[in-house]
């Protein structure tokens, strides 16, 4: 649902401002490239986050559950 949502970062190595996409975050484990100087950097969430992202995806898991019943 949220994997083509832009997530807007800046490099620590080089200050470059850019978009990546969800997906690719979630697809390469929380690194990124920075498209400028490649320097990866290793996105990590504090405990408030992580809560965050724990309870949207589980609303995200309901939600579907909810549509596979509603077509029954």
């Amino acid at each position: 649902m949220f994997g083509d949502a832009d997530f807007e970062m800046d490099c620590p190595g080089c200050d470059h401002h850019f978009k990546i996409k969800f997906k690719q975050l979630s697809k390469h484990g929380n690194k990124a490239k920075c498209p400028r100087c490649r320097e990866e950097i290793t996105i990590t969430h504090d405990s408030k986050t992580k809560r965050e992202i724990s309870d949207a995806n589980k609303s995200l898991k309901e939600l579907d559950k909810a549509f596979k019943n509603f077509g029954k």
